[in-house]
Order: C-alpha cells, then sequence, then structure tokens
C-alpha cells in the first residue's frame, strides 16, 4: 500500500466492510448494503457516500478473496 492509499484509507477494517457491502449492493440490495456495513462499524456519511454517489467511490485496491492466502 502506498503512502497515498494509507492516508486515503487509514481504517483498513472498514474499507474492506464497504467493499463487502458493495459487492452485496449488486446481489441483495440498496437495503442489505447499508444495514451490513452499518453493522460493521461504518459511518453514515460513508455508507450514503457509496451508495448514492457511485462516481466517488474510491478504487478497490484490497486483494481479491482468492488472492489471499
Amino acid at each position: 500500500m502506498t503512502d497515498e492509499h494509507a492516508a486515503s484509507r487509514p481504517d483498513r477494517s472498514k474499507a474492506i466492510a464497504v467493499e463487502a457491502g458493495l459487492e452485496l449492493l449488486k446481489t441483495e440490495g440498496r437495503t442489505a448494503a447499508a444495514a451490513f456495513m452499518e453493522d460493521a462499524g461504518v459511518p453514515l456519511a460513508v455508507i450514503a457516500r457509496v451508495l448514492n454517489e457511485p462516481a466517488r467511490r474510491r478504487a478497490m485496491t484490497l486483494p481479491a478473496a482468492h488472492d489471499v492466502d
């Protein structure tokens, strides 16, 4: 992870939760995705941004599940 990414994503666990929530959005819809992210501790402002403003989402930089040992 570069210094730029460290500054933009200081909480890796919440970044993972957001990315998982966005995957859930594709299959289960907005309500399920929002509930999942809220349960994971993602701030409501972040949930609103990623669900309502897709153009403002950060690039996904975390490894895919199959890339993790």
